[in-house]
């Protein structure tokens, strides 16, 4: 009886080890998804405060920041350019050479009308041009036309892609640590939760990834709209003020140097007629006073006649 009692404590002092063992395992399982769980929420709320315009203090003031101290700057460039063409298919020839030339290619064409049409064809070409080459592009399609209109412009998205390239780091490092993670999960709850997380961080990785690939994309080819007008008559752009300021004051000053240019000729042409006048008026009042001369030297060598006295 006492051997049966002995056993009996035995089976039950094993069977409560084994208890323990188990719960001790499942604490620990427990513990290792709330740690993951609790970094996952930590990185995921990081992650969208980058997505809503807030960047990370690492990407602030890490890696991202060094980089754009470099001058490695990002920048999105793009134009477009109003043109008039009499000679509207050799335009369009010169336009397409110009972007074989600077490497690009044609992003969207579309034309309008035909030679029959009143107001005449129109095309609009929306170019991308490698950003090395955007300067030189530029000068060679003003060429092709009359310009009636350009604008430029510049887009600086320099901390926005270094901000997406930090988050995107992060979110690597969040889904190598949710792999371990469920790597070591046993139980199905924990494995649901875990794949959900992954699922979601994936799902973020492609976005920050597809952002870059367009910013890439957009900073290393320039955007350029061209519109060719065909016209008959070249239109003439009405002046601003300044220039109509420096056309007067040029034309003015034209004007007067003409005026001088003609004064100067009118006196070389007048002068042999001056100089005989000038001999001849120079007789003329040489004689003059050569005649006052003998008149007076006549009226002082003539007698006086007497004065009458009379007294008083």
């Amino acid at each position: 009886m006492k051997q049966k009692r002995q056993i009996a404590l035995s089976l039950v002092f094993a069977f409560c080890i084994c208890l323990f063992t188990a719960c001790g395992s499942s604490s620990a399982n427990t513990a290792d998804f709330a740690y993951g769980k609790q970094t996952a929420n930590s990185e995921s709320a990081t992650a969208e405060r980058a997505d809503d315009g807030y960047a990370p203090y690492e990407s602030a003031t890490g890696a991202a920041q060094t980089k754009i101290e470099d001058t490695n700057r990002k920048i999105i460039r793009n134009a477009t350019i109003d043109l008039e063409a009499k000679l509207y298919d050799d335009t369009l020839s010169a336009i397409y050479e110009a972007v074989s030339a600077n490497a690009g290619y044609v992003a969207s064409s579309d034309s309008y009308g035909n030679e029959t049409y009143e107001y005449g064809r129109s095309a609009n070409l929306v170019l991308r041009i490698p950003s090395g080459n955007y300067n030189a592009f530029l000068t060679a399609v003003k060429e092709t036309g009359n310009v009636t209109h350009l604008s430029e412009g510049t887009e600086d998205v320099t901390e926005t892609y270094y901000d997406l390239e930090a988050r995107l780091k992060t979110l690597s490092i969040q889904e190598e640590r949710l792999l371990a993670l469920l790597q070591k999960a046993e139980s199905l709850e924990d494995i649901i939760k875990l794949e959900e997380q992954l699922s979601e961080v994936r799902y973020q990785i492609e976005s920050a990834q597809g952002k870059l690939k367009l910013y890439d994309n957009q900073i290393d080819y320039a955007t350029i709209t061209v519109n060719v007008q065909e016209v008959k008559n070249i239109t003439i752009s009405k002046p601003n003020f300044l220039q109509r300021l420096q056309n007067s004051f040029k034309g003015s000053f034209a004007m007067a140097c003409e005026v001088f240019e003609n004064l100067l000729f009118v006196v070389i042409y007048l002068l042999p007629y001056a100089i005989i006048m000038g001999i001849f008026v120079w007789i003329i009042i040489a004689l003059v006073k050569k005649h006052d001369k003998k008149q007076r030297a006549l009226k002082h060598n003539l007698p006086q006649p007497p004065q009458d006295k009379t007294e008083k």
